[in-house]
């Protein structure tokens, strides 16, 4: 089991066919790697364990690198890689179908799979890209780039700028404090809270904001829209086929440009119901070919 001293963070590469990388970032001294068969069973996995490569290069970069090996039947050999790193370490992963999971404080994320799912517990900045595995962390300190083309996306605290592409995963964040586009062909996105602007495109999926605070852009061909209380800002929607119902929160005056060609316009907002000059204000604008349109009153 290699053992590397590490007084402070340092950086981890690995190159993985196949298996699991699993990372552990505590504060600690060192960096401890152990390489194991997936399949203890299996002669592939074993022949691949034994000739992954594990070394700390001149840099202070620990790398390990499992060479690409086939199994019987053109299965893949399988490793799983196991690290104890220095909190604030980073990692970057290169891998075919390798999961990854990571938990304690870590520093720049980047990983490049094809089907291997992604879960991280807390990180400074991410990169993900991949096919069709699922991406999900819970805390991301600085930037967010993540791209999938099926996989699911669960990002529950974003800090800084996001930028996230999928096909057809669905998107679900939490609290988006940075600068968000999202951009999905069937997906549903849903944001629980945007504190900043949050842009998306959609073809056919559902788009979903809890509260919006900030800028909310949407363009979408036949998915419904749903803000559920807009606090400040501006809100801007364009559909063609989809419904779509924003929520103003209590005490905040909206300016409202919105049309429909051949849906349903509702209204809940009275001109009665007109908070005074010095209430935040929000701008609103809604066109839909065939979609409904509903505003309503609401509680953040």
């Amino acid at each position: 089991m290699p053992s590397f001293p590490a007084p402070g963070p340092v950086t981890l590469r690995v190159k993985l066919p196949a298996g699991l990388l699993e990372v552990t970032a505590a504060p600690r001294e060192d960096a401890v790697v152990e390489v194991r068969p997936s399949r203890p069973s299996s002669s592939a996995d074993a022949e691949a364990a034994s000739r992954t490569r594990v070394e700390r290069l001149d840099d202070g970069t620990i790398l390990v690198e499992t060479p690409e090996q086939r199994a019987m039947l053109g299965r893949r050999a399988s490793v799983d890689v196991l690290v104890a790193l220095p909190a604030g370490s980073a990692v970057a992963l290169d891998a075919a179908s390798a999961d990854v999971r990571a938990s304690g404080p870590l520093g720049d994320v980047a990983v490049g799979s094809a089907s291997g799912d992604v879960r991280i517990e807390r990180c400074a900045r991410l990169d993900v890209r991949t096919a069709s595995g699922d991406v999900t962390c819970d805390v991301i300190g600085a930037e967010a780039g993540v791209q999938t083309s099926s996989g699911d996306i669960r990002l529950r605290e974003l800090r800084g700028e996001a930028e996230i592409t999928t096909s057809s995963g669905d998107v679900r964040l939490g609290a988006a404090h940075g600068d968000t586009t999202v951009r999905s062909g069937s997906g549903d996105i849903t944001v629980e809270t945007s504190a900043a602007s949050f842009r998306t495109r959609s073809t056919s999926g559902e788009v979903t904001v809890g509260t919006a605070g900030d800028l909310v852009e949407v363009h979408s061909s036949s998915g419904d829209v749903e803000v559920g209380a807009v606090t400040r800002g501006r809100v801007s929607v364009d559909s063609v086929s989809g419904d779509v119902r924003i929520g103003v929160a209590d005490g905040v005056s909206a300016w409202l440009d919105v049309s429909t060609v051949s849906g349903d316009l509702r209204s809940g907002l009275e001109e009665a119901d007109r908070p005074g000059d010095e209430a935040p204000r929000t701008e609103i604008r809604v066109k839909t070919v065939s979609g409904d349109i509903s505003l309503v009153r609401t509680r953040p």
